[in-house]
């Protein structure tokens, strides 16, 4: 697949010419494109570069359909956010019903290292993907997914081990 996505861009180029390019694959559709188009119900929610649209996305549709996110909803009360109404968070004031986290932006280590929102938590679930580990970890019986690069550097957990989670304000967006 890779070899044929480098051919069909270099033919692309080679060729000078502009193709729409239709697809229900978001990886196909980021590695592909110069420029995405994300639609729900023949309505185009959000358009711009790959990397614009995964990063930024304008809405919960576009977040949960290009990548994979943490999906929570996000209360407001007191000056203080919490997701599910149990887990307080740092937000740097982000306003909203919802909160979405991508898995790679979760960082997990053995102890705790006093990052912005580092909760305790244990491993439910591991899942070896090859290039990348998929970790669920529960924290107050909500549970987030952690992507971690698989690679000789990586430190290795395991079912049932308590563990630190924590992600930054900036990898968190709120949607309505």
């Amino acid at each position: 697949i890779y070899k044929l996505r480098t051919e069909l861009k270099k033919l692309q180029k080679l060729l000078g010419i502009t193709t729409i390019f239709v697809t229900h694959d978001q990886s196909e559709a980021l590695t592909m494109s110069d420029r995405v188009a994300v639609f729900n119900n023949g309505k185009c929610l959000q358009y711009g570069t790959p990397q614009e649209i995964y990063s930024n996305p304008v809405n919960s549709f576009v977040a949960k359909f290009i990548g994979d996110t943490n999906f929570f909803k996000l209360k407001v009360r007191n000056g203080s956010a919490l997701i599910d109404e149990k887990l307080p968070v740092d937000s740097l004031n982000k306003t909203g019903q919802y909160l979405s986290i991508r898995p790679q932006d979760i960082e997990i280590a053995k102890s705790n290292e006093n990052l912005p929102n580092t909760f305790k938590g244990v491993i439910t679930d591991i899942q070896m993907n090859g290039m990348f580990i998929d970790y669920n970890v529960k924290v107050k019986d909500i549970s987030f997914k952690v992507t971690v690069l698989n690679c000789s550097k990586v430190k290795t957990f395991t079912i049932k081990e308590t563990v630190y989670i924590s992600f930054n304000p900036d990898s968190m967006r709120a949607f309505n």
